[in-house]
């Protein structure tokens, strides 16, 4: 079924910020999915880790 239905990525964002959840962390290189969740829920904010100093920047946004 996987291969031939729909992502349904843009509900899911959607639900996930609609059950009240306001920020969200990419983990891995690039920022593909950060640009996703962007445009399908603006108000969420969403931060890309790709090694130790980008975790440490975003643990550092969370105590802010």
């Amino acid at each position: 079924q996987q291969l031939y239905n729909p992502v349904r990525w843009t509900k899911s964002v959607r639900a996930i910020a609609d059950s009240g959840v306001d920020r969200a962390v990419e983990l891995g290189p690039g920022k593909v999915l950060t640009g996703l969740v962007a445009r399908c829920s603006p108000e969420m904010e969403c931060y890309p880790v790709s090694g130790p100093d980008s975790m440490e920047r975003v643990l550092q946004i969370g105590k802010g």
